[in-house]
């Protein structure tokens, strides 16, 4: 007899860390940072969010609120700001590894000559920079970028400047892996999503503007709506299809995440389990597999009289 062994988590689900739709906020300028938990923050000056973030209505049809930072002149001498809001959570040791963000976001053009670059930005509870998404609206660099903590990497892709997009970024903290899309099109697929060796626990997740040359500010600008993050468990691994063929081997076949290790692992008991099932282990699962497959050889001639199967799925040792 050959039986599989499926091990789920009961009650597990999503966890809305924070959500909003903006439509509760008072419009204006500066009417997002000191509103619903939203922070700012500056380099080159001190309060260099004020005048440069707020709230609008009906900036497209339909969007009602939304919020915004950017196209106002910051004060003298600002380079960077940035608005936030605190989402502390650690995904490992709450056995939610898994985090998905929202945004419909857009990047208004600059009329005025001068153009700047905006990012989305992913901080730890030690506000060290994790990752961050880089829309770069400069002429030079016109296209989208991540950065995983030390170095910028170019996703091959543009944005459509005057227009509003769904982003979803979704963060593996167990692998240290992302992905990311606007729309339905991919901007990457599992990379890693920090390479610094921070803590990967979850501070502030941050819309920010860099001003490229703070004497010229840009009037350019970005609009952000429907911002959320959730988290969630990964899936349990379990085997969906156990076959016996014909020349007495058994194939067994799971989905897959990418970024783990699998293991088959048997048992004539249920107690003792075994590890030494020949080419049993799956390493590292790259992008785009859907599910992997493993036969069971040593079945062939005088076959145990029960044979149960389990998934073990770990995280592969950094390199």
């Amino acid at each position: 007899m050959l039986a599989v062994l499926l091990l789920r988590l009961a009650g597990a689900g999503t966890v809305t860390l924070y959500e909003t739709d903006f439509e509760n906020f008072t419009v204006g300028q500066n009417r997002l940072v000191g509103s619903g938990g939203w922070l700012g923050a500056s380099t080159g000056t001190t309060n260099g969010w004020t005048g440069v973030q707020g709230i609008d209505q009906d900036v497209e049809p339909g969007v009602g609120r939304s919020a915004f930072l950017g196209y106002y002149r910051p004060p003298l001498n600002t380079t960077f700001v940035s608005v936030y809001r605190p989402v502390t959570y650690a995904p490992l040791t709450t056995g939610n590894p898994i985090v998905t963000f929202y945004t419909v976001f857009g990047i208004a053009d600059s009329t005025n000559g001068f153009r700047d670059n905006f990012y989305i930005s992913f901080y730890n509870q030690q506000r060290q920079l994790l990752a961050a998404l880089n829309f770069d609206n400069t002429a030079a660099g016109y296209g989208t970028y991540r950065m995983e903590g030390s170095a910028y990497h170019s996703t091959s892709s543009t944005f459509q400047r005057d227009n509003l997009a769904e982003l979803t970024v979704t963060i593996n903290c167990e692998t240290n892996r992302w992905t990311a899309q606007i729309g339905a099109v991919p901007l990457f697929e599992d990379q890693v999503f920090n390479a610094t060796g921070l803590a990967r626990t979850l501070g502030n997740v941050a819309v920010e503007w860099e001003i490229t040359a703070a004497a010229f500010p840009g009037n350019n600008w970005m609009l952000f709506d429907d911002f959320t993050v959730t988290v969630q468990p990964a899936s349990t691994p379990a085997v969906t299809s156990l076959t016996r063929k014909t020349d007495g081997t058994a194939d067994l076949s799971w989905p897959v995440e990418p970024g783990y290790n699998y293991q088959v692992q048997y048992s004539p008991n249920l107690v003792d389990w075994f590890t030494d099932l020949p080419n049993s282990v799956k390493m590292a699962i790259p992008a785009g597999t859907e599910a992997v497959s493993f036969t069971d050889s040593t079945l062939v001639g005088t076959p145990p009289a029960k044979r149960y199967y389990r998934l073990v799925r770990t995280v592969p040792a950094s390199p």
